[in-house]
């Protein structure tokens, strides 16, 4: 049986070699995911504070809407109060003038005056629709911020939660991986790594097919039966990678 060195300089077999290839990538895969897992949530996290940021200034912008609308409201019935008393102003007026020409022009000015009052009162009116859409839309501003800030605990909870086991797991990953490279020769460990960085992390993959699995290029059916063998180290000629077997991946 073929035999490599180790970083040690002790003789280990290929199937053993393999194995510890096969064992280092799985490692690496979960260092891999571990981290983008302990990095989305903080980024989940950001993305809710943000979205409740936002859906606070709505709120915040709702309500102004509706203070608006009822200091609209309140100047159009000063304005409307003061027409009144303008109308009884020119009715008491009416009862002093002595030409019919004053007389004409007070009911004239009065006409205007009320025209004007009626105008403003329809405003008013309106002005109840306005702050039945305003005070809606606020209370459907704050049942969102209500769900927004529940989300936002929700994740800092997880985080919370999670973040001394990730810690752990990924400490015992380094390790193991640290456990792996120092059984690996440093040639074959170096190679692995520049491949690895290369390919995006995925430097052992298996044959199917007669197809390597990384870059789905048709082997040589000789190089095929060879990987099957375990008794040597194979790369695909094409990619690079290290070729397995199918069933060396427990597929």
């Amino acid at each position: 049986m073929t035999m490599l060195p180790t970083a040690g300089d002790v003789a280990v077999s290929i199937t053993e070699t393999l194995d510890r290839l096969l064992a280092l990538q799985a490692v690496d895969s979960g260092l891999k995911a571990l981290s983008e897992a302990m990095d989305l949530l903080p980024r989940q996290i950001e993305e809710a504070q943000h979205e409740r940021e936002g859906v606070e200034a709505q709120v915040t912008g709702g309500k102004a809407r509706v203070d608006e609308v009822l200091k609209n409201r309140r100047e159009l019935e000063g304005e409307i109060d003061g027409i009144g008393q303008s109308i009884i102003k020119f009715e008491n007026q009416k009862l002093k003038v002595k030409t019919n020409q004053e007389y004409t022009a007070l009911n004239s000015e009065i006409a205007h005056v009320k025209e004007r009052r009626s105008g403003l009162e329809d405003q008013v009116l309106v002005s109840f629709d306005d702050e039945e859409l305003a005070v809606e839309k606020v209370k459907n501003l704050q049942a969102k911020l209500t769900e927004a800030v529940a989300r936002t605990e929700a994740r800092q909870k997880e985080l919370e939660t999670r973040s001394a086991g990730d810690k752990a797991r990924l400490e015992e990953l380094k390790a193991r991986r640290e456990e792996l490279a120092a059984l690996m020769a440093k040639p074959l460990l170096s190679k692995y790594e520049s491949i690895r960085t290369r390919k995006v992390g995925t430097a052992v993959v298996s044959v199917e097919n007669g197809v390597c699995g990384g870059c789905f290029s048709a082997l040589p059916p000789q190089t095929v039966n060879e990987v099957k063998k375990r008794d040597k180290v194979h790369s695909c000629e094409f990619c690079g990678r290290f070729l397995v077997h199918e069933a060396d991946l427990g597929e």
